[in-house]
């Protein structure tokens, strides 16, 4: 008589790569006809943006967008900003048989360098890391139970989350921004940033309705001669709806608004005055559900009657820990220039976002830069900046094979003037991302018993007194003495399977 053994086919992820890949940006900016010549340079950022990114034929292949901007002291004395945009595709190689692939990608700067070449040119050099892991989902048979022929089955209870669809769509955002009457009107737009606030969703019928907030924060020359710069900011409701395959009331989400591309020009109003800014915003809605699922994984199996054979391997249980959406608030002092006599505009940005894990809790540690434009005595500008770190604490149950590939984003940046030449600086940081645990435990995929050759037991004894040490596995104790695991721990009233010390046991022979 062979055991009756079912199966059961489970959907298993695993990390199919995990690296980095390196983007030079070697390039020249050239000064449009309109733009005054260049006196002094500011600062110059380079801000890399995924644009897209597939995995297939073996081959991770990753679309980025890097958009340089320089800001400038021109020769009239004011600020001036010009920009460029530089697509780049990077490629490496991935092992053979991914399946079904979930893709984490992520970008950002390692350093940029500046220098004028000559009145109408500045040549800009910058390093980007592209930092990407890639889950390979693949469809598991493995032994869910087995009766008869005296078989004992040891089982672990497994969290397992299945990684279902990675949904993206691209919308834009069209709209004339109207300047208050006590602002002055536009002559030119010098620097405009974009961010996203996640108001909330709701999956309703298959589709996932996503409602938010787009920031803006702009700063501008205005028409009037030897005006200082003028900063506005807004705030516009967004709202998108997207078919999601798979998605349902259980299905846990990870939704993410992010900016990918902007511009913003002054318009005349009816009047024919420069007080309307015409904005067109490309956003992105990305939405990658989850469907958790408990198991009971066979790890070990042996026969009291017969010698049996089980083959193992091992399988990847990727398990949803948290989807994290934090805020935290980061302060620092910020010190003006000598020369300073007021400030122009403040701003923040992220450099890089990395990762530190203990015991219940995981950190996301985001690296800072703190620049503000300054006015000077004599009409000029001055620009100075300060790096910062801000801690990001997340409490999570303690996992082995936590994975966190976090996104940061400052959010809003505030000031007051805390002396003649200080400036307290409060910027909302937001911490965004899936964090899991991956664990590759050794389960049961095919068992076999040798019915042809019971095993030999002795006559003589009912019951074996066993002297234990302390940590001993009760199942090992059962299984070395071909009895069952439920006999040993009632026979001796266990209530849990390692001993906590020494102690006689009372081994029955079933």
């Amino acid at each position: 008589m062979e055991p009756n053994i079912t199966k059961q086919t489970v959907t298993v992820s695993d990390t199919a790569y995990e690296g980095s890949m390196e983007q030079s940006v070697e390039s020249d900016v050239l000064l449009p006809d309109y733009c005054p010549d260049i006196v002094k340079i500011l600062r110059c950022f380079c801000t890399p943006t995924v644009t897209g990114a597939q995995a297939g034929g073996d081959k991770l292949t990753v679309d980025l967008c890097a958009l340089v901007r320089v800001f400038y002291l021109g020769a009239d004395s004011s600020i001036r900003c010009v920009e460029q945009k530089l697509p780049y595709t990077k490629s490496c190689d991935l092992r053979p048989g991914v399946m079904d692939p979930v893709l984490d990608i992520s970008a950002r700067t390692d350093y940029v360098n500046c220098r004028a070449v000559n009145q109408r040119r500045f040549e800009v050099r910058c390093a980007i890391t592209i930092g990407c892991r890639v889950f390979s989902r693949t469809q598991s048979e493995i032994i869910a139970g087995a009766e008869g022929c005296g078989i004992q089955l040891r089982s672990a209870e497994c969290d397992l989350t299945q990684v279902g669809s990675d949904t993206t769509r691209s919308f834009s955002v069209h709209e004339d921004l109207q300047l208050p009457s006590q602002k002055p009107s536009v002559q030119s737009v010098i620097r405009l940033d974009c961010c996203c606030r996640l108001g909330d969703y709701k999956i309703v019928g298959g589709k996932v309705v996503i409602k938010g907030e787009l920031m803006l924060h702009l700063l501008y020359q205005p028409e009037a001669e030897d005006a200082r710069p003028e900063t506005m900011e807004y705030s516009l409701p967004i709202s998108q709806i997207l078919d999601v395959d798979g998605v349902d009331e259980e299905s846990v989400c990870d939704v993410e608004l992010s900016v990918t591309g902007n511009e913003v020009s002054p318009k005349p109003d009816l009047d024919g005055e420069s007080r309307l800014l015409g904005l067109d915003c490309t956003l992105s809605a990305r939405v990658r559900t989850h469907r958790r699922q408990h198991l009971s994984l066979i790890t070990d199996c042996y026969s009291t009657e017969y010698e049996c054979r089980i083959e193992r391997a091992a399988v990847g249980c990727l398990s949803l820990l948290k989807i994290a959406d934090e805020r935290a608030i980061h302060k620092c002092v910020l010190s003006l220039p000598a020369d300073a006599v007021g400030v122009i505009d403040l701003f923040c940005t992220v450099t890089e976002i990395g990762v530190r894990t203990e015991p219940g809790a995981v950190t996301a540690c985001v690296k800072l830069v703190a620049g503000l434009f300054a006015a000077d005595a004599d009409g000029g500008v001055l620009y100075a900046e300060q790096p910062g770190e801000c801690e990001v604490r997340i409490p999570v149950d303690t996992a082995e094979g936590l994975l966190f590939s976090p996104r940061a984003e400052v959010l809003s940046c505030s000031f007051s003037m805390s002396g003649a030449h200080e400036l307290d600086c409060r910027c909302e940081v937001s911490v965004c991302g899936c964090i899991y645990s991956l664990t590759r435990p050794k389960v049961a995929v095919a068992l076999t018993c040798d019915t042809e050759n019971p095993k030999a037991r002795g006559a003589d004894a009912s019951l074996i007194i066993y002297y234990a040490d302390a940590g001993e596995e009760v199942w090992e104790i059962a299984k070395h003495y071909n009895t069952s695991l439920e006999a040993v721990m009632s026979e001796n009233e266990l209530d849990a399977p390692i001993l906590p010390g020494k102690r006689m046991l009372l081994i029955p022979i079933v």
